[in-house]
């Protein structure tokens, strides 16, 4: 009897598979169908990101708009953050009244020069964890973890 249960198990996700590799549809996540939580796809000020199903929103840790006034250029700030335990992702998106985005302005943690999911940007590493930046057009876009792994993820 297992072994049927086993073999029926196998020919659908074999049969699962092989239909997502001819068609145009896209797959579900396979982790949400065995029981694991699936990712979540947000928005924030126009800008698309994946948090990980395993963490959940810290709404303590979010931002819907702050304008802040400087001499020369506004600058509106967003952002939200996620939290399991020890592991977190936070996502912080500075949208400039200007499209004149300085190298100065996207590297401000002196970070290192890194492409993560096909974004140039900067990586910095410090005792509490990885600060990823880069731009897109009028935006410095912030993504704060933990753990590196987590960040290209989100990106992509």
């Amino acid at each position: 009897m297992n072994k049927k249960i086993l073999l029926a198990l196998s020919v659908v996700l074999i049969a699962i598979a092989a239909v997502g590799t001819v068609s145009a549809f896209e797959l579900p996540d396979l982790g949400s169908l065995f029981g694991g939580p699936a990712d979540q796809h947000i928005t924030i000020d126009g800008e698309n990101f994946t948090i990980p199903g395993t963490l959940e929103e810290n709404l303590d840790n979010s931002n819907n708009g702050t304008v802040t006034d400087y001499t020369f250029f506004t600058c509106t700030q967003y952002g939200k953050g996620y939290i399991n335990g020890t592991d977190y992702i936070n996502i912080m998106i500075n949208d400039y009244d200007t499209s004149d985005i300085s190298d100065k302005q996207v590297n401000f943690m002196n970070g290192t020069a890194k492409e993560i999911s096909g974004q140039n940007g900067y990586l910095h590493h410090d005792n509490v964890g990885y600060t990823y930046t880069f731009s897109k057009e009028n935006k410095v876009i912030v993504i704060q973890s933990n753990d590196e792994s987590l960040i290209a993820p989100v990106i992509a």
